[in-house]
């Protein structure tokens, strides 16, 4: 709490012609934001475990959530505060923008098909989500990734290399975007799935090599509402017209490492797919 700035110092210069916008209750948790990210600064610089633990802080807190609906037990603030928290977050460490929002997580809050499921409410109360969208070929366009998603008996098998991907050293789980025989679609894949591997960046990228197929759901279905096996499929997320870019779900730092494999462990997103 000692290194909280004042209005008209710090960040708040920057911020002061337009915090008109906000009301009462925003002003006063953006002032606690600023006292947590500044305590969390050296974290933020030191990055994993200790920058994993000032997110669950920052969530704790209801900052970290702070935008995510309501109900799904984020915090229901306008999006306007989560501009200004993740200008906050930079002010003092770029790597703090992931910890002050749920970044990434917002495809499962935005997702009527994840409510109610255990990885939701892991997002919800800290849980870091990467992004694996880039490919080798460096193409920026959604619409040209090669990774491979085919559905099987126990969900979805997901085959293909993944060029910087974000925090892969630190996630707890990837939207990985893949194409299966109909669409482009995004899915859930958590960080230790069987088959997944990662490596630095701009070394060379090894084959993919096939695995044994994977086993059957335990445990039969999934009533609805209830916890969720990470195997289980669920449709892709919305389309996208004409194939062009996915909107951003929040503001993330690039890692310098590549993920390849095949993957077992993956759900789907959304009720359609991306052409």
């Amino acid at each position: 709490m000692s290194h909280s700035t004042l209005p008209g110092t710090g960040p708040w210069s920057w911020l002061e012609p337009g915090l008109w916008v906000y009301r009462s209750r925003e002003l006063d948790l953006l002032g606690q934001a600023d006292s947590l990210l500044a305590d969390a600064a050296p974290a933020g610089r030191a990055g994993g475990p200790a920058l994993l633990e000032a997110k669950r802080r920052l969530h704790a807190a209801g900052i970290g959530a702070a935008t995510a609906p309501a109900a799904v037990g984020g915090g229901g603030h306008r999006y306007v505060v989560q501009v200004a928290i993740q200008f906050l977050a930079g002010y003092r460490d770029l790597n703090l923008r992931d910890a002050a929002h749920v970044g990434h997580g917002a495809v499962l809050c935005h997702d009527p098909e994840w409510h109610g499921r255990r990885e939701l409410t892991e997002v919800i109360r800290g849980s870091l989500i990467g992004l694996a969208a880039t490919e080798p070929a460096g193409e920026p366009d959604v619409a040209a990734v090669s990774t491979r998603a085919v559905r099987t008996a126990s969900g979805w098998e997901i085959s293909g290399l993944k060029a910087w991907v974000s925090r892969v050293l630190e996630a707890d789980a990837f939207v990985v975007f893949a194409r299966s025989p109909e669409h482009l679609g995004a899915f859930y894949v958590p960080a230790g799935s069987p088959g997944l591997s990662a490596m630095p960046a701009g070394g060379p990228m090894p084959p993919v090599k096939p695995v044994p197929p994977a086993g059957p759901l335990p445990g039969g279905p999934v009533p609805p509402g209830g916890p969720t096996p990470a195997v289980a499929a669920v449709p892709a997320v919305g389309r996208v017209p004409g194939g062009g870019a996915v909107p951003a779900v929040g503001a993330a730092p690039v890692g310098g490492a590549a993920l390849a494999g095949r993957w077992h462990q993956a759900d789907r997103f959304g009720q359609s797919g991306w052409s």
